[in-house]
């Protein structure tokens, strides 16, 4: 179109020096006739521009050049019908389909998002509708799993109450938030972390040596105070100079022997021990 255009641009041109080129033969031919060498015929008729050599060498270029562009065109619309039949014929073989422009598209678009992301470029619709649906449902699975390992931590401490309560009777609420942060700073002081590892598996050995420890650290020897306590008072102080606690066979007592001071506390409290 825009040799056309500038062929045009030529074939003005070519008039325009056509036009001049009349209008200066017929001045010419004015000036002859005006001297009496024409005489008295009529004037001669302005030549057309198609007729200048120029104006017709430019027009044949300007068809020659119509006609190439139009082969072209021509040849490359048939390339392109007898490309599509070779595709198609491939695909058959193949029994593959070919893509349409917009799948085209879409598979460019992945083949940049692939050099740009390596590490994410196989996943596939359904991966991608999958982490959307996780995204969503992340913050009730947190709830569920909070919710478990809370249940779970209530079931570890009661039975760790059930066993105390066994050997020292029923525990009050303060006992049991007290045995709760004696239970809760064992796990903080263990850097190993076995102790949170089996207390996670349920492990009910745990329990059983958490309660043998408490009750050695703690009730042992309230216990023994509480011994010694109840022997002060039952105790006889005997006329003479010896002062130790007399058994029934008149030996002294050790105090440091449970059994011995428990004994001796039974005896007394039946009466069998005289003032």
């Amino acid at each position: 179109m825009a040799i056309e255009g500038g062929g045009a641009a030529v074939v003005d041109g070519a008039s325009g020096a056509a036009s001049g080129a009349a209008s200066g033969s017929t001045g010419s031919s004015g000036s002859v006739g005006s001297t009496g060498a024409t005489g008295s015929g009529s004037p001669s008729p302005s030549p057309k521009w198609e007729d200048d050599p120029r104006a017709k060498g430019m027009l044949a270029d300007l068809q020659k050049e119509r006609k190439a562009r139009q082969e072209y065109e021509r040849k490359h619309a048939e390339y392109e019908t007898q490309l599509a039949e070779e595709r198609r014929k491939v695909a058959a073989l193949t029994n593959s389909k070919l893509p349409t422009k917009e799948e085209a598209d879409e598979q460019e678009v992945r083949d940049r998002f692939a050099q740009l992301y390596p590490h994410l470029s196989d996943l596939t619709k359904e991966d991608i509708d999958a982490i959307r649906e996780f995204k969503a449902s992340q913050a009730q699975m947190q709830q569920t799993v909070q919710h478990h390992w809370t249940t779970h931590s209530k079931q570890m401490l009661e039975s760790v109450y059930k066993d105390v309560s066994a050997e020292l009777g029923d525990l009050t609420e303060r006992q049991k938030r007290k045995i709760a942060a004696l239970y809760v700073s064992e796990a903080e002081a263990d850097q190993t972390g076995a102790f949170m590892r089996r207390h996670d598996s349920g492990d009910p050995t745990l329990v059983k040596e958490f309660v043998k420890n408490y009750l050695e650290d703690t009730a042992e020897p309230a216990r023994r105070k509480q011994i010694a306590s109840d022997v002060g008072r039952s105790r006889v102080v005997p006329q003479g100079g010896h002062r130790s606690v007399p058994s029934q066979d008149g030996k002294p007592i050790d105090t440091k022997d449970d059994k011995a001071v428990m004994d001796f506390i039974m005896e007394s409290r039946k009466g069998r021990f005289g003032r």
